[in-house]
């Protein structure tokens, strides 16, 4: 550019070769004015049509504490989906009630993105029955379907313990 700018200014100083000189500012107003403008226009409209694709985002609301019912109607209002996520028999808290919640509240997310939710159940003293039992494989009986099978038995204290089976036929009741 240094160089350029010399050649210029000297030759426009002798008054010679005005051809010449008209044709390198030309050249220099072209190469180093015209086309970086022109390059960072298109990318300013790139860059405005990639953020216009993009879908709308909108923030989290807080629903620990809610219900399920009052969430999900927060939720909607926020144009995002409610999913359960777990289930805690646990907890001496009210049943239904919102305990956690994946994303936070605060965090940016995309319309119609999921919220997954941790509830609270009634009775935690009371677990769903186990419906299997410990037998060998017998594939003459259709009803009836073998698999490994892996207890998890969770304590009053909430430490989980893994067991394995062996074989096991499931009864699946219907």
């Amino acid at each position: 550019m240094r160089f350029l700018l010399g050649v210029l200014v000297g030759y426009s100083m002798r008054g010679e070769r005005k051809l010449l000189i008209t044709v390198l500012a030309t050249v220099a107003f072209i190469v180093y004015i015209i086309l970086p403008t022109a390059a960072l226009l298109a990318l300013r409209w790139d860059v405005q049509n990639e953020r216009n694709a993009r879908p709308t985002r909108t923030k989290v609301p807080p629903i620990k504490g809610l219900s399920y019912e009052e969430a999900e109607i927060k939720l909607h209002a926020s144009n995002l989906h409610i999913r359960v996520l777990a289930t805690r028999y646990d907890l001496p808290l009210q049943p239904g009630l919102i305990i956690d919640q994946v994303p936070q509240p605060g965090e940016e997310v995309d319309y119609g993105f999921p919220v997954g939710v941790t509830i609270t159940k009634a009775d935690s003293h009371v677990h769903p029955p186990v419906t299997a039992r410990l037998s060998r494989p017998q594939p003459w009986r259709q009803p009836f379907r073998s698999c490994r099978a892996l207890l998890i038995v969770v304590d009053d204290s909430g430490v989980k313990s893994n067991k394995q089976l062996g074989w096991a036929t499931v009864i699946f009741a219907s």
